[in-house]
């Protein structure tokens, strides 16, 4: 058995790919569910006000096989800015880079 070990800068292109994939998905899903929930007559107000550790639920199936459907529960733990998200991204290919040459 052998592995084969991708260049960091192959591995910061993936990163990057996803974190645009991100954004792309979740632009995707506002739209949605501002087109089906929001404007026909949801319960749930057009803006909702988050804090740390408040409990929240999902309202339609948003990825069923990593079991996101509907009524599933979940807390806030945080907030971070995407860029702060990205820098941890940065760090951990870092790592694991390092770690592989190693």
């Amino acid at each position: 058995n052998y592995s084969i070990v991708e260049p960091a800068s192959a591995i910061y292109c993936k990163v990057q790919a996803f974190q645009t994939q991100l954004v792309d998905d979740f632009a995707a899903l506002q739209k949605h569910a501002e087109t089906n929930f929001f404007q026909e007559g949801c319960r749930v107000g057009r803006e909702v006000e988050l804090k740390e550790n408040a409990q929240v639920m999902l309202l339609y199936n948003l990825d069923l096989d990593c079991k996101l459907a509907n009524g599933s529960r979940g807390m806030i733990l945080a907030f971070m800015l995407a860029r702060e998200y990205r820098n941890i991204l940065k760090a951990e290919v870092e790592k694991r880079t390092n770690e592989a040459g190693d």
